[in-house]
């Protein structure tokens, strides 16, 4: 076992964002970039809609904007989406 001297510390190594934050892809969350994209690709390459793409893309930006006022925004909805109802109020 190693003495330890007086006046020696311990090094602190950093903790980088990255390490602690949400995966993000373009600034959303993954799983949102994903549902985001398929059902842009459903719209457009199956039903041959093309007014989807600008709506995607207003979609995607509100979801960087809530994403950026809150990380954990959409995982908290998708919590209160699952939720029971045990009252009928």
């Amino acid at each position: 076992m190693v003495q330890k001297t007086e006046g020696e510390t311990l090094a602190v190594q950093p903790l980088f964002r990255a390490l602690t934050g949400q995966l993000l892809v373009a600034g959303a969350p993954r799983g949102m970039i994903v549902l985001n994209m398929c059902l842009a690709s459903i719209f457009l390459m199956a039903l041959h809609i093309p007014w989807i793409v600008p709506v995607n893309l207003l979609i995607h930006l509100s979801a960087v904007y809530l994403t950026k006022k809150d990380e954990q925004f959409f995982d908290i909805l998708r919590r209160y989406l699952h939720k029971k109802t045990y009252y009928g109020v």
